[in-house]
């Protein structure tokens, strides 16, 4: 590698760095309030099948987030 090639990796290794801690409290933040909800609908009085609805789709959207992450961070 030369001079100019090196630079450059670098300079685009310290902007992943950035963007990965960004978007890691972000995804932190986001299954942080999913989980809340979860404990949350635990205690509310409802159907079993639209709570276990809602629950499953929060786990999804988690699953989602936690997927995207990764394949973000390989980037």
């Amino acid at each position: 590698m030369d001079t100019v090639q090196i630079a450059l990796a670098e300079r685009a290794a310290e902007e992943q760095r950035h963007h990965g801690k960004a978007l890691f409290f972000w995804v932190w933040g986001a299954l942080l309030a999913m989980t809340a909800i979860e404990v949350y609908l635990t205690y509310e009085r409802m159907q079993p099948t639209k709570m276990l609805t809602i629950l499953l789709g929060l786990s999804f959207v988690k699953a989602a987030l936690i997927i995207g992450y990764f394949y973000a961070s390989e980037i």
